[in-house]
């Protein structure tokens, strides 16, 4: 989710494309606003997908709360390989 300093500045640029169209272009007012509001949605989207590293986000959590960690699963264990799997010579 994205910040309240990324919402205003959507919110401001939404707007100042708004009010560009309508009073630039002549747009009608719907059209322009239509276009401001889809501009601050993709704003919002490329802000929410640039948030913070979800790895460190991890991190700190687990650092945080040791005893609400599970345990980390032993490794696999290697399969075991024949020991007649060479190729016999006739």
């Amino acid at each position: 989710m994205p910040g309240v300093g990324a919402a205003i500045l959507a919110a401001v640029i939404g707007l100042g494309a708004g009010l560009y169209f309508a009073l630039w272009f002549h747009w009608p007012t719907f059209l322009a606003v239509a276009v401001g509001a889809f501009l601050a949605i993709v704003l919002l989207m490329i802000a929410s997908s640039l948030g913070e590293d979800p790895a460190a986000a991890d991190a700190a959590w687990r650092e945080a709360a040791p005893d609400l960690v599970a345990p980390p699963s032993p490794p696999p264990s290697p399969v075991p390989s024949r020991p007649d799997s060479t190729p016999q010579k006739r």
